[in-house]
């Protein structure tokens, strides 16, 4: 049987925007809410938190494993 599989493409430094995937907007992050949306979706078996190999995205990669991302 197929797995289908969501892939959520994060990096933590930009330049319009820095560090938007963990800031908070109505007690939630950029993140938490993507993430949130896409397991209400049935045909989804797994989500994966893709993030670069920049030192920056270590924010990143330490909140999704406290999180179990």
């Amino acid at each position: 049987m197929k797995k289908n599989i969501a892939v959520i493409s994060v990096r933590f430094n930009s330049k319009r925007f820095p560090g938007k995937a963990l800031k908070r907007y109505k007690n939630k992050n950029t993140l938490d809410r993507i993430f949130d949306s896409l397991k209400k979706i049935q045909s989804i078996d797994e989500i994966i938190v893709a993030k670069t190999t920049s030192s920056a995205d270590k924010k990143i990669y330490n909140y999704c494993k406290k999180k179990k991302y």
